[in-house]
């Protein structure tokens, strides 16, 4: 979700990286938040939000963008998770310097704020939007009108990534109507706000299972699934990646970072029935050859690649058997 001039005014104190560890201490529930924010160069503005996105950024990143700096935004729920992110967003930044050259200016700016006040900054940016032939994506809190055609995804992200309007989401709304066959088992690995897992129901699909590792994102999901008048068809289950799911499935989606698609990539062909597929995305375009070579290593075939605001989603097919 990518708005200009975009600010978040919510009470709050400054923090520094070394009072971290005390506000933790402190604060230590779901209903404080730290507000992350990182300037980095134009050229880095697309590598540098997929990495604090993809670290379990509630609703994406806002991106504020003048001429010569980019200011990327994120918002993480202060749980026990929270050090580990932010080790691992100062690590995975580290490592675009390391490939592209200087381009951070200055040190991760954080802050705290409470849970209403960010989450309900985010929803004047949530609108009404058409994806694909036939999803029309719909926030929670607006009313709309639809017509025969439409697929109606009534969404409430709360603090669960997963508004459907950013580029991999979407992308893999408009994958999902060219694969779906009535009946097909699915599996959606960080499901977020459970939109992926509605949409594929929503298009005749069988079954789901949907997993996410965010307990918080559980919730939502299951929440979001009761919205929109799905039942059984879909469970929703906090878990890591594939483990823990049993059987085979027609499709496996996973809308997560590159490199945690990379890591998944050796037990996705196990959990494919004969001509499966695997349907990825959360990857910026400077990431897909990494993907692919990862796939092909697992034995899996590319079929399609779509791309969008510098974005990539990659659809992949199981070896066919006898």
């Amino acid at each position: 979700m990518q708005q200009d001039n975009f600010r978040v005014h919510a009470a709050g104190e400054s923090l520094s990286g070394k009072t971290l560890q005390s506000v933790y201490r402190r604060s230590n529930s779901v209903e404080r938040w730290l507000e992350v924010k990182v300037q980095v160069l134009p050229a880095a503005a697309e590598a540098a939000a997929e990495i604090l996105r993809m670290h379990g950024a509630p609703n994406g990143v806002v991106l504020d963008e003048e001429p010569a700096v980019v200011t990327i935004t994120a918002y993480y729920p202060q749980d026990e998770r929270l050090e580990g992110r932010l080790a691992r967003i100062e690590q995975e930044l580290a490592d675009v310097e390391t490939r592209i050259g200087a381009c951070r200016l200055g040190e991760l700016q954080l802050r705290e704020v409470s849970e209403d006040s960010w989450i309900n900054n985010w929803k004047p940016y949530f609108q009404i939007t058409p994806v694909g032939q036939h999803f029309v994506i719909k926030p929670a809190w607006k009313e709309y009108k639809s017509k025969p055609e439409d697929l109606v995804l009534d969404i409430d992200p709360g603090a669960a990534f997963g508004s459907g309007t950013h580029h991999t989401t979407a992308m893999c709304l408009a994958a999902l109507e060219k694969i779906i066959r009535p009946g097909m088992q699915v599996v959606d690995v960080g499901t977020g706000s459970g939109i992926l897992a509605i949409g594929a129901i929503k298009l005749g699909a069988g079954s789901v299972q949907a997993v996410d590792i965010d307990s918080t994102a559980v919730r939502q999901a299951q929440a979001n699934l009761a919205r929109n008048g799905i039942g059984r068809q879909v469970t929703v289950r906090e878990g890591d990646l594939l483990t823990g799911t049993a059987g085979q499935f027609d499709l496996i989606v996973a809308n997560i970072l590159a490199d945690i698609v990379i890591s998944m990539l050796p037990d996705v062909p196990g959990k494919l029935k004969s001509g499966g597929l695997f349907l990825t995305s959360g990857i910026i375009v400077e990431r897909q050859e990494d993907v692919v070579a990862a796939a092909q290593q697992a034995g899996l075939h590319l079929r399609n690649v779509t791309t969008s605001g510098g974005w990539v989603a990659l659809v992949f097919e199981a070896e066919h058997h006898a």
